[in-house]
């Protein structure tokens, strides 16, 4: 690690040092991508022909994903997508992989190690590093082709600091999500993206995946037909003992049918009836394309 650091500290100074002789000024995101390109060079000539001129870093596609899936950059979406980052000498300093963070030795039981799920639209209104965040929305120049990540997209970033944080603190995970490392501010990182999918409207989405629960699990009540039933509903939840209506204490008014709980909230239903002694289905969601690797039932 330090042999990598001090190569990439010595590249800076020469260029640095060039500048000056030629009386030429450059900023720091000038001789960053100088630097950034020496790297490459030397270690992915390979990859040069895959430079992103808007944000001066470098794509790698490990996967194209499934081709007639819809491109993230045309919609404002949800996005499902893993990230592992790394510095240049390959020491992680973030990772969403739980057998990764075993490896690192930072694994927490209290660390639920899913893919983020994030907004990715137009308007940015994300935590994201700006290198990964391009790579989603843009189209990538890739050889003497274009690309667009998408559903299954598996792809690899290089990416200069300038693209990884706007502040002094560098870049590193945290709750269980850190490698053994911690990215220095002014530093550039490596980053694997693995999208496992998008959707416009999430609460739809996981609606329906609460219906089918419910509906497997005892069926959802019917919608009240009118005003006067739906008022009849609202009563019977604010008077609720247990299964009994309270003016009328031997008619049973709750069966084993899930309610919702909120009349202006989607997707929260309540069975009245439930007991942990009552085994529940969690084989009903059937496939779903956005099950990402490692997902369990519930």
């Amino acid at each position: 690690m330090e042999l990598f650091k001090r190569i990439f500290f010595i590249i800076c100074t020469l260029f640095t040092l060039s500048a000056c002789v030629e009386s030429t000024a450059l900023n720091d995101t000038e001789v960053e991508t100088i630097a950034l390109r020496s790297w490459m060079e030397i270690n992915r000539p390979d990859l040069l022909d895959n430079y992103q001129a808007n944000g001066g870093y470098y794509v790698e596609i490990l996967d194209e994903g499934v081709a007639d899936s819809v491109a993230v950059r045309y919609e404002d979406a949800w996005l499902w997508f893993d990230v592992t980052c790394r510095d240049l000498a390959g020491n992680v300093v973030m990772t969403r992989d739980s057998d990764l963070a075993r490896m690192q030795n930072v694994y927490t039981d209290h660390t639920h190690y899913v893919p983020y799920f994030l907004y990715c639209g137009e308007s940015r209104a994300n935590s994201l590093p700006e290198g990964i965040y391009m790579s989603l929305r843009n189209k990538l120049k890739v050889g003497d082709g274009e690309f667009s990540a998408r559903y299954g997209t598996k792809m690899r970033i290089y990416m200069p600091s300038s693209l990884v944080s706007k502040n002094d603190d560098g870049m590193k995970g945290d709750g269980g999500y850190q490698g053994q490392y911690s990215l220095d501010s002014g530093r550039p990182m490596i980053a694997d993206v693995t999208v496992w999918g998008h959707v416009n409207n999430p609460v739809a989405y996981e609606d329906q995946w609460v219906r089918a629960f419910a509906k497997a699990n005892g069926g959802i009540a019917p919608e009240p037909a009118n005003k006067e039933e739906a008022k009849a509903a609202s009563d019977m939840r604010r008077t609720f003992k247990r299964d009994t209506r309270a003016d009328e204490e031997e008619k049973t008014v709750y069966d084993e049918l899930w309610y919702p709980a909120v009349d202006s909230i989607a997707g929260l239903y309540i069975n009245y009836l439930y007991t942990p002694k009552k085994p529940l289905n969690f084989d009903c969601l059937g496939r779903d394309t956005l099950v990402f690797e490692g997902q369990t039932g519930y």
